[in-house]
């Protein structure tokens, strides 16, 4: 785990429903994760506040990753794919910008408040 964390004193949006997004985030890119060699595991979190709060999971993945037409990812296996409904949602409710990509073997997602 690789974290570059700057957060203000007072964000600007309820810190509970922001916990609960970065422990979705996490939380997938674990499950990214133990799909690989142990090697070649790392999750990497870079969070800045100014000039707005923004921040940065990502993680290597195996595999394939299919996302709909609004850019979010497809869960392929059942019971997966809450978190990522709740970055939706979290991020419809503040308006905040939400971008998921898969490059060259590495899974992102990135929201801008």
């Amino acid at each position: 785990m690789q974290a570059d964390i700057s957060l203000p004193d007072c964000t600007p949006v309820d810190e509970t429903e922001l916990s609960i997004v970065f422990a979705n985030a996490i939380e997938n890119a674990i499950h990214a994760n133990m799909a690989l060699p142990v090697q070649k595991r790392c999750i990497c979190c870079k969070i800045i506040c100014r000039p707005a709060l923004m921040f940065e999971i990502s993680n290597p993945y195996a595999g394939e990753i299919r996302f709909d037409e609004n850019g979010f990812p497809i869960a392929c296996e059942e019971g997966h794919g809450l978190g990522t409904k709740t970055i939706a949602n979290f991020c419809e409710k503040y308006s905040a910008f939400c971008q998921y990509e898969a490059v060259n073997g590495r899974f992102s997602l990135r929201v801008v408040l």
